[in-house]
């Protein structure tokens, strides 16, 4: 990779001190690539896993990502280089991600996958298995003070502000707000209140369901402080913080990770029945030099750390407690519950980054520090990652998630008070057979006192047949309620169906919607059906004209029974619809793809690009490609049909810029002016001239003066790249000039930042701190310089 045999980095500023040369040196010295230039290419990766076996027919695989940036999509840019994330604030989600590709590549192989991405940057254990706050608070001021003669209700500041957008969820996702009301009196008694909102994010689990067939992960980075790991061993430098990082990680990864990790795997197995499997992928290395070293300038001298061998030391005890974690819950749950794909390390073998200054490893997979102007992507897998780590997960095929899925179904029945309609209900619900697939919700529905509105009140909601049939049977207390305040909230992967059944005055049309929007901001897909009980109840007079009264009131339900036993089986059929997104715009002609719809027969596509139901587009396949500006920001919609007219529908959102980001360039110390961003807007570069530009620079020193490898960090005493440093403190080799290598690197990061937006809360930060405080790790050092150099002065 082009380095100097000296293995210091480039960027390199001599400077004359009392007639010693003083090289100052920005960031990491020492260390070899661990493939040098001109070695023979490596040989390509072939993970030992089997190919995917297409099967005949799509094969429904409903897929949940979790985890952290590695699978939320952090660097997965497109093929433009465009960095388009969706979701929550910060979490980083990208349809290029590894996980999104491999459903790609399954899709291909004749899979019908329905996806759903809630892995997000920075998550922990933790955050898997319970709610997270993500530190951001926003504060909104009520116009007006609040009399001392007419205070209002906490519940009414909060009502407001939650139709303040800085207060409410983005559209398509699953975030929510705790707000807290706060008051300030004043000198007459009034209060200027306002209210703090703070953003969470539900526990990644609530998304499991027993109709999820894989989940795909990688977690337990941020467990091990992966952020201060990179800050101070790869960035900053500091041998001292830098090995009280990385011995904080090993006392967790010794002590707690395979446990933390465990209780992920039994979150999983519990909240889907034991149907998911499981696909954990491994992390890559840091750091592609095997001898990296860094130093660090304190009273007793310089003092060294192998980087290199401590980082591969704690790569190897983490894989091993990932392994136990898998072993222990393959153990308890069953064989093949979770697959441990644990060659990552290995595949990305010679593709880390190169942390020495002016270096850049050419055949990496991971963005470097300062590579791209968001600082949220350093260290990330870059395209070339994502894909290869695709292609090894799909090695797997669906990790044996396909055994025993099928369509994911639920259904509501909408019935009225009348003892008919129960009856047609409860018979239905005493034949096992008719419910495959489908947890089932029970609705009653009647006219309210005005003689025009609607009521409901749910009597059972997600149960089984069995259990539903049990709650229509009881006695019921639950409440009436306004129809639109009674919705029943679908699951992400469900077909949602619905029947109305008893008096054709309560029929579909017009009527408030039986199920709200699915948790992931999508309209869930939705087949309604009627039956009007006494309609049938006519027609079977009808068709039997001279049947005794009392025995056509025997009959009574009984033709009912029979069409919504033929409704129910039609249903068990219907198709899914899955309009696939969240989509980006990014200006650029974009595909929609509804790859993961299917039903019986060849089904047919159209599509409403402007969210007005009108379904004006017909696609030739389940792919369609847009122009700019056919789909706009807002839903999208794709209705499958199958060859007997049964139609399913299903939506999602397009979201616009500012989600897009431009096209990677290195955040050098040559752009002038450089600043690197992250999600929450807080500063990552810093620009310097001496530094050279662009991704694939190769470093070359700037000066044909040897210099002293501190970054090698030799033990004193000892020899380090053809140099000596003595008890002293001093350095000297063979009579030739002495050189003195400082580590100053007047860049920080602090991930204390709270984001806020209106009255901006916000925690001190040392980020972006230059100009008003003066940093305590430039004091340290500035301390050390003047140490070094007395010491330099003493020996000249």
């Amino acid at each position: 990779m082009g380095a100097p045999d000296s293995g210091v980095g480039a960027l390199l500023a001599t400077y004359a001190v009392g007639g010693v040369a003083v090289v100052a040196v920005l960031g990491i010295l020492g260390g070899s690539a661990a493939v040098p230039s001109g070695a023979p290419e490596r040989p390509e990766f072939a993970p030992a896993a089997s190919a995917i076996s297409a099967p005949e027919v799509a094969q429904p695989l409903t897929v949940l990502l979790m985890g952290d940036s590695y699978t939320s999509g952090n660097g997965a840019r497109d093929e433009a280089g465009n960095a388009v994330y969706y979701g929550p604030e910060r979490c980083l989600r990208s349809a290029n991600t590894w996980a999104e590709q491999y459903a790609r590549i399954m899709e291909d192989n004749g899979y019908a996958v329905t996806l759903l991405n809630r892995a997000c940057s920075a998550a922990t254990t933790s955050a898997i298995v319970d709610d997270r706050s993500m530190k951001d608070t926003r504060v909104v001021v009520y116009p007006e003070p609040e009399p001392v003669a007419a205070p209002r209700e906490d519940q009414f500041y909060v009502e407001w502000a939650a139709t303040d957008p800085r207060c409410s969820p983005r559209v398509a996702t699953e975030e929510y707000f705790v707000s807290t009301v706060n008051r300030v009196r004043q000198a007459d008694g009034s209060a200027n209140v306002s209210v703090a909102c703070e953003r969470w994010l539900p526990a990644q689990t609530a998304a499991l369901n027993r109709d999820v067939d894989l989940v795909l992960m990688t977690v337990g980075g941020n467990d091990v402080r992966f952020p201060d790991i990179v800050r101070e061993c790869l960035i900053l430098a500091n041998a001292d913080t830098c090995e009280g990082a990385i011995d904080t990680a090993r006392d967790y990864v010794r002590d707690t990770f395979a446990s933390d990790l465990l209780t992920v795997f039994e979150d999983i197995n519990r909240k889907t029945g034991g149907h998911a499997k499981v696909g954990y992928a491994s992390y890559p290395g840091l750091e592609v030099s095997d001898d990296l070293r860094i130093a660090s300038v304190g009273t007793s001298g310089i003092r060294s750390y192998p980087l290199a061998q401590e980082l591969a030391a704690l790569s190897q005890e983490g894989l091993e407690a990932q392994r136990t974690a898998v072993a222990q819950a393959n153990s308890r749950f069953g064989g093949g519950f979770v697959t441990l794909m644990d060659a990552v390390p290995q595949m990305f073998r010679g593709h880390e980054p190169d942390a020495r200054p002016g270096f850049a490893n050419p055949d990496r997979w991971m963005y470097e520090f300062l590579e791209t102007t968001r600082r949220d992507e350093w260290y990330h897998l870059k395209p070339e990652g994502q894909e290869r780590l695709a292609r090894y997960a799909a090695s797997f095929g669906d990790f044996g998630a396909s055994s025993d899925n099928g369509v994911a179904r639920d259904l509501a029945l909408i019935v009225d008070a009348g003892r008919d309609a129960r009856a047609v209900v409860e018979s239905a619900l005493a034949t096992p057979e008719l419910w495959t697939g489908a947890q089932v919700s029970i609705v009653e529905q009647r006219v309210a006192d005005d003689g025009v509105d609607l009521e409901r009140r749910v009597i059972a909601q997600a149960a089984t047949a069995a259990n539903a049939l049990a709650a229509l049977r009881a006695t019921s207390t639950s409440p009436w309620l306004p129809a639109t305040s009674a919705p029943l909230q679908a699951r992400w992967n469900a077909t949602a169906q619905s029947v109305f059944i008893g008096d054709v005055a309560l029929n579909v049309d017009g009527v408030a919607p039986v199920w709200s929007g699915s948790e992931q901001g999508g309209v869930v897909t939705v087949d309604a059906r009627q039956i009007d009980v006494e309609q049938a109840r006519a027609r079977a007079r009808v068709s039997r004209p001279g049947e005794a009264a009392t025995v056509q009131a025997s009959r009574r339900p009984s033709a009912a029974k029979e069409r919504l036993a033929a409704m129910l089986q039609d249903l068990a059929t219907a198709p899914h619809a899955w309009a696939g997104g969240p989509y980006v715009t990014t200006g650029a002609i974009r595909e929609l793809t509804a790859t993961g719809s299917f039903g019986p027969g060849e089904v047919n596509y159209a599509w409403d690009l402007d969210g007005d139901g009108i379904y004006e587009t017909d696609a030739a396949g389940p792919r369609l490609r847009v122009e700019p500006g056919e789909a706009e920001s807002g839903w999208v919609s794709v209705r499958v049909t199958t060859p007997a007219g049964s139609q399913a529908v299903a939506s999602a959102w397009v979201t616009p810029g500012p989600g897009t980001v431009g096209a990677p360039r290195a955040c050098s110390t040559a752009d002038a002016g450089a600043t690197a961003r992250s999600e929450s807007s807080r500063r990552g570069c810093w620009p310097n001239p001496a530094s050279p530009a662009g991704p694939d620079s190769v470093g070359v020193p700037t000066d044909a003066t040897r210099a002293l490898r501190v970054g090698g960090g030799a033990e004193v005493g000892t020899a380090d790249g053809g140099w000596a440093v003595g008890d002293d403190g001093g350095a000297a080799r063979d009579g030739e000039p002495m050189l003195a290598v400082l580590t100053m690197l007047p860049w920080y990061v602090d991930e204390r930042v709270v984001y806020a937006s209106g009255a901006r809360v916000r925690r001190v930060s040392r980020a972006g701190g230059v100009g008003r405080t003066r940093p305590r790790e430039l004091v340290r050092r500035d301390q050390a310089l003047r140490m070094l150099l007395a010491s330099i002065d003493a020996c000249r």
